[in-house]
This record gives structure tokens, C-alpha cells and sequence, in this order.
């Protein structure tokens, strides 16, 4: 599936709809997948996969989430306790503005500068020290 916008075409729209919805967002609430490093508050319910629980263990740790909820009763008293405490969001955003200044946020960019310096020593016929990243 391709989509176009603005004279570019975007073979992956959920992802480039999912950057554009972030930043109008005061909430989202999703399971503990990749969507859990991603800086928006967020609200975790119960996950798919045995792997996602550290999704939401990290979403904890760092304070942009909640734990994760294990069923709808304890997902919908996470969602009233962030709606009506005045300081919950204020709480998620104060952090993740932290966590952006500490660089948490900057995985991929970080592992495509690495993927780059790599393709740019293979072409200049340098070898990779052992067990160097990428």
C-alpha cells in the first residue's frame, strides 16, 4: 500500500500517519509494542506478545506511561485516574521532554548514523574492529 501526500509517496502510512496523529495527541493508549518507545504519554493495556512486556516495564521506568493493565476494569481505572488528576499528563510530558534532552528517544536515528558510518568504511575498504556495532 502506498498513500501520497504532498507530491511524496509513503509505502508505510501507518507509520508516517502515526508520527503526524503523535504530535496532536495527549494520550495514547496502546499495547506495549513499538509504539511504546515513542515520546507521547501513554497508557498500556494488556499485551500480545510475552516479548512486549518490557514495553511497558520501560514506559514505567522512564515515566512517559503507565504499567502495564492486565484487563478492561484496570484499564479503564488507569484512563479515569489520568483524566481526572490534574498532574498525571503534566508528569508524562515533563518527563519526556527529559528523556528527548537525555537522548532516550533516539534509537533509530542513532542505529541508521551507525548503518551510514558502516556502508561509508566498507566503501572505503576499512574493516570493522571485532564485534563492533554494525
Amino acid at each position: 500500500m502506498i498513500m501520497h501526500h504532498s507530491g511524496r509517496n509513503f509505502i508505510f502510512p501507518s507509520v508516517y500517519l502515526t508520527n503526524l496523529l503523535m504530535r496532536i495527541s495527549d494520550l495514547m493508549i496502546t499495547k506495549p509494542s513499538e509504539l511504546s518507545f515513542c515520546p507521547v504519554p501513554k497508557l498500556f493495556i494488556q499485551r500480545v506478545g510475552r516479548h512486549e512486556a518490557w514495553g511497558a516495564i520501560r514506559g514505567a521506568e522512564i515515566g512517559d506511561g503507565t504499567l502495564e493493565t492486565e484487563n478492561s476494569a484496570s484499564m479503564l481505572s488507569a484512563l479515569k485516574l489520568t483524566l481526572e488528576e490534574d498532574d498525571l499528563i503534566a508528569f508524562y510530558c515533563q518527563n519526556i521532554i527529559k528523556n528527548k534532552q537525555a537522548g532516550v528517544y533516539n534509537g533509530a536515528y542513532n542505529v541508521v548514523r551507525l548503518a551510514v558510518d558502516a556502508r561509508k568504511r566498507h566503501l572505503r575498504g576499512e574493516e570493522d574492529e571485532p564485534g563492533a556495532a554494525v
